[in-house]
């Protein structure tokens, strides 16, 4: 891979098209340069924008005397064959790249991404003996994927015993003219022809330090005869291999484009020695498609220089002598990776994860990205519906309360958890699709009352009320030894206001509210969409609902201030409150990261948790990086830049992150400022 283009008419040599022209570009014909921009096609064979500016092809040399390109690679390797004891050749290939890290590692500041595939595994694996001289090990998020990518290089870096850094682009916020700003400077620097990359578009490139040294993977995917589909008599078909390049979408592709890039393509064939030719497919991959992506953007980001450690000819051509069968199938790779670092073979890769090993993904404050649960992908409304109803009518009842709420009722054993939630989030959010307590209560054998808002509703509807009376009337709760109400937020108001349905009844709050009425609660500047509702009527006023619960547990941070101002009015002998300072609006899901909301909830469930056990639980907190995050604003908020730096260094020194170190940065240079 070579990002260098050359210009024979003017005689210039350069890493992008436009610095190979000191005119206005000449279209070249064969180009399609918007489809390129869309991200739909790429640019075909060598060429770029500029009818007169060429990409070097990778194995070629250019002659400055006539700016003529020459081959001089492959030579006389025998590629069909391993030249030695294949052990030898796994360690010949570890013993070079890792060589390769090591001299990069001691000459520039590193950083090395870490994914859930195999190519980032492969450079972890062999940079075993250097890890202490790489900077930085990271993964950017941009997307579903990169969460699967981050929960596995979590887990690669804690067995390799290295730090890992998350970029997560929800912590970048880049503004839309500093988007636009690099879109335009990436048309500079990639040559007019490329879109702008996910790592740019989000912001998270700035958690990679600026003209560090990115390792990247690329070349090992010969490893893994990426572009190896099909068998050998299919490498000198022209239409298949021209429709492998992509340089227009697959249900676009016809005889014109092969009519049009074909004699071309054949002329860059033909350059191809007999050896080469045995491994036809691979070099197309090497020369050509390479040479139209990251032979083309990795020169373009400027912020940082992207290297493969594999970009070596004598690495690429041992990884021919393997057999396409042996290669596709992963063995190679996973031969390689045992060899060079054993331990990294013990953690699944992406592909092999599970939704069960990937627990983790299940972020509760991402309110963007729905799960990919297969059981339940593709559900419509209405067939989610009929298989609630189906479950009630098998276990329990199954009822709709007007046309925003749903009741499911799972009778187990004698103890019942009573649950409130937004429908449209247990649908696009839960791997299960049902409601938390379903998962929850079912291994352990109790019984459930799932109930349902479909949207912000606060469950403020006559149905509800209707509900909740005629299950109290109905002496529905007393069947039950011990009746449990459940919430947070919004399901934290409701499980409070509708355990009056239910005296003597156990009651667990995570960040409630008491009322939204405007009257009672003018200071509450949240939840527009909820001010217009009657929170005056049955069931309205949740301090007061709660007033004959056998027990409740209220869980709140004090320095939020509307939480705690709601948690004040909750005011009867039998509130227990649990402070969870820092923690945000969002408790239980920082529970989660830490790793405590089985043994809080089934606590606060079974009455037996108190405040010594819950503040002992709480310490794990100081190792989460929300809880991390919410310190450091509050310390700059104060605007304290000795603690702030004395803070952002305890948490760099256990776990690097991007806005620590730019906080610590910033701290510096304000108490240098006060000097």
């Amino acid at each position: 891979m070579i990002g260098v283009v050359f210009n024979k008419e003017d005689r210039y040599v350069a890493s992008s098209g436009l610095l190979a022209t000191q005119r206005d570009v000449a279209p070249d014909p064969l180009v399609d340069v918007e489809m390129v921009r869309e991200q739909v096609g790429r640019l075909p064979l060598l060429h770029t924008v500029d009818l007169n500016v060429q990409r070097l092809n990778p194995n070629y040399y250019l002659d400055l005397n006539n700016m003529t390109p020459s081959r001089f690679w492959p030579g006389d390797e025998d590629f069909t064959k391993l030249e030695a004891p294949i052990e030898t050749v796994y360690d010949d290939i570890i013993a070079r790249c890792r060589f390769n890290i090591g001299e990069i590692a001691k000459a520039h500041k590193v950083a090395m991404p870490i994914t859930g595939g195999q190519d980032s595994r492969i450079l972890l694996g062999c940079a075993q003996p250097h890890v202490d001289e790489i900077d930085m090990f990271y993964t950017h998020i941009t997307n579903y994927a990169g969460r699967i990518d981050d929960a596995v290089a979590q887990s690669l870096c804690q067995s390799a015993g290295v730090p890992h850094e998350t970029h997560d682009r929800r912590e970048f916020h880049i503004k839309k003219w500093r988007r636009e700003e690099w879109k335009d400077l990436f048309q500079i620097t990639s040559g007019g022809a490329m879109a702008l990359p996910n790592e740019y578009k989000t912001g998270v490139i700035e958690g990679v330090e600026d003209g560090a040294v990115v390792l990247r993977g690329h070349h090992t995917d010969i490893l893994r005869a990426v572009y190896v589909f099909r068998p050998k008599p299919a490498w000198k078909e022209v239409s298949w291999q021209l429709r492998r390049l992509l340089i227009v979408p697959r249900e676009m592709f016809s005889e014109d484009i092969v009519k049009t890039y074909g004699p071309e393509f054949e002329a860059w064939q033909a350059t191809l020695p007999d050896n080469a030719m045995e491994k036809a497919a691979d070099f197309m991959f090497l020369e050509l498609f390479y040479a139209a992506s990251v032979g083309m953007s990795f020169p373009a980001m400027w912020r940082n220089f992207y290297m493969s450690p594999f970009s070596s000819r004598r690495l690429i051509g041992l990884s021919l002598q393997f057999n396409e069968k042996k290669r596709r199938k992963g063995v190679v790779v996973r031969d390689i990776v045992e060899r060079a670092w054993p331990a990294l073979s013990e953690i699944p890769y992406d592909y092999e994860a599970g939704l069960s090993d990937l627990k983790l993904l299940n972020d509760a404050d991402d309110e963007s990205e729905p799960s990919t649960d297969a059981q339940a992908a593709g559900e419509s409304l209405q067939e989610w519906r009929a298989r609630l109803k189906n479950i009630g009518d098998e276990e329990g009842f199954y009822e709709e309360l007007g046309q925003d709420h749903t009741a499911l009722h799972v009778r187990r054993g004698d103890i019942l958890i009573v649950t409130f939630e937004n429908l449209d989030h247990i649908r696009d959010f839960s791997e299960s699709k049902m409601p938390w307590g379903y998962d929850f209560v079912e291994k352990r054998g109790w019984s459930m009352l799932g109930m349902m808002a479909h949207g912000f509703t606060w469950y403020r509807d006559e149905s509800v009320y209707a509900f909740f009376d005629r299950l109290r009337d109905e002496g529905f709760f007393k069947e039950f030894k011990k009746v449990i109400f459940y919430g947070a937020s919004m399901g934290g108001y409701a499980a409070a206001a509708f355990s009056a349905a239910a005296p003597g009844s156990q009651v667990v709050l995570i960040s409630p509210q008491a009322t939204l009425s405007r009257e009672d609660a003018s200071w509450e500047s949240r939840y527009h969409r909820a001010w217009s509702r009657d929170f005056s009527g049955p069931y309205g006023y949740a301090p007061d609902m709660v007033s004959e619960a056998k027990g409740v547990h209220l869980f709140y941070d004090p320095t939020a201030q509307l939480d705690a101002m709601h948690a004040a009015l909750f005011r009867g002998e039998n509130v227990t409150k649990f402070r969870c300072r820092y923690f945000g609006h969002r408790i239980a899901s920082l529970w989660v990261r830490m790793g405590v909301l089985k043994p809080i909830v089934e606590g606060a469930i079974s009455g037996t948790l108190t405040t010594e056990e819950f503040y002992h639980l709480m310490r794990s907190r100081r190792e989460t990086r929300r809880y991390q995050k919410e310190m450091l604003a509050r310390l700059q908020q104060k605007g304290r830049p000795w603690l702030t730096k004395s803070y952002c260094a305890a948490v760099m020194a256990r776990q690097p992150g991007p806005i620590f170190r730019k906080a610590l940065r910033q701290a510096e240079a304000d108490l240098a400022k006060r000097k």
